[in-house]
C-alpha cells in the first residue's frame, strides 16, 4: 500500500493469521509490508499476541506494536449451583478444530460419566463426523456459529457457568 495504514491482528475484520501454512509462505512479504514507513502502527489484542508477533516477525516489527485489550462484557456474579442443578459449560468458536472443539467433546464424554449434571453447549459449526458421533448425546447441545455478539452474550455467555476453550492457537 502507498497510503498510511494500521494492521490490527486478530479481529474478524482485518488481518487474521489462523492459516499457519499461509503464514509461513507469506511471512517475508508480511514482514516487509509491516516495516514500511506507511505502516504507522500495529494493534495486538494481548501481550501474548505482541510477543508472538516479535517472535515470528522480529523486534523491528514488534516495535510498532501496541497492546489494546478487547471489550469485556460486564460480569455479574450469580448464586452458586445447588446439588442436582445442571452445570452449564460453554464452548464458542467458528474454528472448531483449531480451538479444541473435538477435544472438548471427548473430555466431556468422560466427564458426564462421573458428573451427570454437567451440560455442554457448543456454539460452532462442527463437521459431519463430529455430529454423527456426538449429535445424539443428551449432555450436549449444538448451536450454529452464526450469532451476533449481543445474542452470544445474552443467551449463552451470561447463562453459562464455565467457559471452555482448550485452543491450539490463541492470542491470549
Amino acid at each position: 500500500p502507498r497510503r498510511p495504514f494500521v494492521v490490527e491482528l486478530d479481529t474478524p475484520y482485518v488481518l487474521t493469521l489462523y492459516n499457519l501454512t499461509w503464514f509461513k509462505v507469506m511471512r517475508p512479504i508480511l514482514k516487509r509490508l509491516l516495516l514500511r514507513a506507511q505502516c504507522r502502527g500495529i494493534v495486538c489484542i494481548s501481550e501474548a499476541c505482541r510477543r508472538t508477533l516479535i517472535r515470528e516477525l522480529g523486534e523491528r516489527v514488534g516495535a510498532k506494536a501496541t497492546v489494546v485489550y478487547p471489550y469485556m462484557h460486564d460480569y455479574t456474579e450469580r448464586p452458586r449451583r445447588t446439588d442436582g442443578e445442571r452445570v452449564r459449560f460453554l464452548f464458542v468458536s467458528a474454528q472448531f478444530y483449531l480451538k479444541g472443539g473435538r477435544e472438548t467433546l471427548l473430555a466431556f464424554e468422560r466427564l458426564v460419566e462421573t458428573f451427570p449434571n454437567a451440560h455442554l453447549i457448543v456454539v460452532s459449526n462442527p463437521p459431519v463426523e463430529i455430529m454423527e458421533r456426538f449429535g445424539w448425546a443428551d449432555w450436549v447441545d449444538f448451536v450454529p456459529a452464526n450469532l451476533d455478539k449481543e445474542t452470544l452474550f445474552s443467551e449463552y455467555y451470561d447463562q453459562a457457568d464455565v467457559f471452555v476453550l482448550p485452543t491450539f492457537q490463541d492470542s491470549f
